[in-house]
């Protein structure tokens, strides 16, 4: 017998098999239903005592009734060109929460810069181009996104770990993104890391496309 995808039942919105669960107040919707209010319900992530990394994912979509669905997902199409329209009209925007610099180590170490933030709305995919915006000023910079794995709970990404996966992009507009699918969603915390120690990056910039 061919392998069978298992699926936990139907999704009561669009009758499609849920072979992902997200879960609800009073049931379950599959991830794609999840993903069209997800912008009105972000996830995060409470901090652990060690270092201050991720850990428990708090999801505010499990307070929500599926019985709303239909109204939530039409306030969710209204605050997502809501916040399009404020943020210039830009497809997705992530802001950046915290940025921390690894130096490296050996006899010659090549520093990473790990940015932590969230994406407001939208979504990146890999080989996107994307532009930083720094400071109030808005200095523009491309950057171009490289690489994204799995990872829930990031860590500092050293350049040993940018060297294992099979990248030596060294310039600034390298960028790693570390999630499940291989894309950076609307309402999910992020971490890129950019091979350049130089890249005028700080808290309350955002990345655009």
């Amino acid at each position: 017998m061919g392998n069978k995808l298992l699926h936990k039942g139907f999704c009561p919105v669009c009758g499609q098999p849920i072979l992902h669960v997200k879960r609800m107040k009073d049931g379950s919707i599959c991830t794609e239903c999840a993903a069209k209010v997800r912008v009105l319900f972000p996830v995060h992530y409470e901090k652990s005592t060690v270092k201050g990394y991720n850990s428990t994912c708090v999801d505010p979509l499990q307070d929500a009734a599926v019985n709303d669905y239909e109204a939530i997902l039409k306030k969710a199409k209204s605050y997502r060109e809501s916040l399009r329209e404020k943020y210039n009209g830009y497809n997705a925007v992530y802001v950046v929460d915290n940025v921390e610099l690894d130096n490296g180590s050996g006899a010659f170490p090549s520093p990473v810069v790990n940015v932590y933030g969230r994406v407001l709305y939208g979504t990146f995919f890999m080989d996107d181009d994307a532009l930083l915006l720094h400071g109030s000023a808005e200095t523009k910079i491309q950057l171009k996104f490289g690489k994204i794995i799995n990872s829930f709970s990031p860590a500092p990404i050293t350049y040993e770990d940018i060297k294992s996966i099979g990248r030596k992009e060294n310039d600034r507009s390298f960028i790693f993104a570390w999630q499940y699918d291989g894309t950076a969603q609307e309402g999910y915390p992020f971490q890129f890391a950019f091979t350049n120690k130089n890249l005028p990056v700080e808290p309350g910039d955002l990345i655009v496309k």
